[in-house]
């Protein structure tokens, strides 16, 4: 009886030898991605060139202020560079570099906005909480839907004067913020998120829009700044009714 079930015991050895057994090999570590410097089209003109965009521009103190308030929050974060309190904006639409577009196009694209947009009511944008993206932190605006809207009619007005083709997709996969920091510098994104956890619970502040620029922005050094070339008044904003840039 032993010997009947030799052969099938020797069989069986002789598989277990054959077959391996995988080997489990240790995972690498997974470590959080960096954050990136900044790399936006309307975010990286080149020095001596100017880029033609859209901005809502904002002089309201309660924003100046929470937005330094964020930064000194941020300040000892080498990699990261504060935004000028006279340099919030929310980024709409892009346009073009300004010496591919001629002055008679910038003025006819202005004037063909301020058509569009000539029933837009002015609308308020809740501002925050702070949040990261690849380059640099930023505060939400909400509802987008305003905004949106705005950004539809600005796409057309420069659409009727240069084409369809010709309208930039920049700023790309779009969601209304308002940046506080711009990231200069490879970044630890463990360290910066732990830090904004505690700044999230800071309540989103109520900001009024009642217009949009087009505006030449050049850059100094790693700051951003601009001259306002077209301005669009939404219906019931008061002030410089004839949308020319001021001054």
């Amino acid at each position: 009886m032993h010997e009947q079930y030799a052969p099938r015991q020797h069989l069986g050895e002789r598989l277990a030898r054959r077959v391996r057994r995988p080997q489990i090999r240790p995972q690498p570590e997974l470590k959080p991605s960096p954050v990136q410097p900044q790399k936006a089209p309307t975010t990286n003109v080149p020095p001596g060139r100017r880029y033609l965009t859209w901005y809502i521009l904002f002089d309201d103190p309660q924003l100046s202020l929470r937005v330094a308030q964020l930064q000194d929050k941020l300040a000892d974060l080498e990699y990261l560079d504060p935004v000028p309190a006279d340099g919030l904006h929310l980024t709409v639409q892009g346009v073009g570099f300004a010496d591919e577009v001629p002055a008679g196009e910038v003025a006819a694209i202005g004037a063909q906005a301020r058509r569009l947009c000539a029933d837009l009511e002015p609308f308020s944008l809740a501002i925050g909480p702070i949040a990261a993206y690849s380059g640099g932190t930023f505060l939400r605006a909400s509802p987008w839907q305003p905004v949106i809207e705005l950004r539809r009619r600005l796409r057309d007005a420069i659409a009727n004067i240069r084409g369809v083709a010709s309208v930039s997709a920049e700023p790309a996969r779009f969601k209304p913020h308002v940046s506080v920091t711009y990231c200069h510098a490879e970044a630890d994104a463990t360290t910066l998120r732990q830090r904004l956890e505690r700044l999230r619970s800071i309540k989103p502040i109520s900001v009024r829009v009642d217009g949009v620029g087009l505006i030449a922005l050049r850059r100094e050094g790693r700051t951003y700044r601009w001259d306002i070339r077209e301005q669009v008044r939404l219906r019931g904003a008061c002030d410089n009714l004839d949308g020319r840039p001021e001054g």
